[in-house]
């Protein structure tokens, strides 16, 4: 009795662990959101992108793209979606649309940035900053991806620039 007992609690205990996560819904593109955003400006925003490593070493993002996108409903709810896509059920895709909206731009060998002529208005900058490491295999160097992707809110002002650090 205490071994049928015993299977049936591990049996839930694994049925439990095989519980597939609910699915990602991708956000509907709102046109209007977009159209109602500012096309020219004076504003600018300026900034470096780095990361330090846990033996104290700064990784920067140099020859990085850096994009500077308006914060919106849709970009919000981008920005919240799991890190993590992976084996997840995605419902939707994203808008192509988006991408007519970002500011791109290149980080120098510094991880340094700059956009100019931006409009008056709140915009997530997103930037990677990433390297390798390599540890020892058993016939051949075993390659481990570092780093990541950096984003961080800034609002910009008209005829001011702002600064902002993309780092953690």
């Amino acid at each position: 009795m205490l071994k049928l007992l015993s299977l049936s609690v591990l049996a839930a205990v694994l049925m439990g662990c095989s519980t597939p996560r609910p699915p990602v819904v991708m956000p509907e593109f709102q046109q209007a959101e977009y159209d109602a955003l500012q096309k020219n400006g004076t504003g600018g925003v300026k900034g470096q992108a780095f990361m330090k490593t846990k033996g104290g070493e700064f990784k920067k993002a140099g020859g990085e793209k850096v994009t500077l996108r308006p914060k919106t409903e849709y970009a919000r709810k981008l920005a919240m979606l799991p890190a993590s896509l992976y084996k997840r059920q995605v419902v939707g895709t994203v808008s192509p649309k988006i991408r007519d909206y970002d500011r791109t731009t290149m980080a120098d060998s510094d991880g340094r940035f700059e956009f100019t002529e931006v409009p008056d208005g709140t915009y997530y900058v997103t930037t990677n900053v990433t390297w390798s490491v390599f540890y020892p295999g058993a016939f051949t160097p075993v390659e481990s991806k570092q780093g990541g992707t950096l984003t961080s809110e800034v609002t910009v002002a008209d005829g001011k620039v702002s600064t902002v650090m993309l780092t953690r």
